[in-house]
């Protein structure tokens, strides 16, 4: 996945729902766009792999 700033942010809202709804925990905005960064990192880019 593609490292844009539109991808960070729904990111971002990704793990902060999943960890509010799942474990009843809050990140803190520095941590939050960590680990967004690594999401996005960890994820295949769909447009390499279909070449």
């Amino acid at each position: 996945m593609a490292k844009t700033e539109q991808n960070l942010k729904a990111t971002e809202e990704f793990i902060r729902q999943t960890m509010a709804r799942n474990f009843r925990q809050e990140v803190k905005p520095e941590e939050l766009r960590v680990a967004a960064e690594r999401l996005c990192e960890a994820l295949p880019d769909y447009e390499k792999e279909a070449a």
